[in-house]
């Protein structure tokens, strides 16, 4: 998925990854604008190791949290910023990002994904 929408997304634009967990995926957009990580730490308050390209900014937080709190302050023109949501099952999480920018891709399979 992501190697298929880092060619489809122009270079000149900025990739947010809510739930980019280890973040090897910001590798197919070595050559975009800026890749933003997204992902929180664990309950410990430690955070799994996270490959980080130069292009690369993380941020140790929920979906929810970085919409509420970061997105704000990073100024960002939403016109030219693609979010990618893979794999994150929060409904809630789901909900703020389609509220809040108008690029976007979530997936998140069902249980009929894996039924033949």
């Amino acid at each position: 998925t992501y190697k298929c929408l880092s060619q489809m997304i122009p270079q000149l634009w900025t990739i947010i990854d809510i739930g980019a967990y280890g973040n090897a995926q910001s590798y197919y957009f070595t050559e975009h604008k800026k890749y933003i990580s997204v992902e929180p730490s664990c309950p410990d308050g430690r955070g799994i190791p996270m490959f980080q390209p130069a292009n690369c900014e993380i941020f140790r937080c929920t979906g929810q949290q970085f919409v509420a709190h970061i997105l704000p302050r990073l100024r960002l023109d939403l016109d030219t910023t693609f979010v990618v949501m893979n794999y994150v099952p929060s409904n809630e999480c789901s909900e703020v990002v389609r509220k809040t920018f108008p690029n976007l891709f979530i997936y998140y399979p069902s249980i009929s994904d894996y039924l033949l």
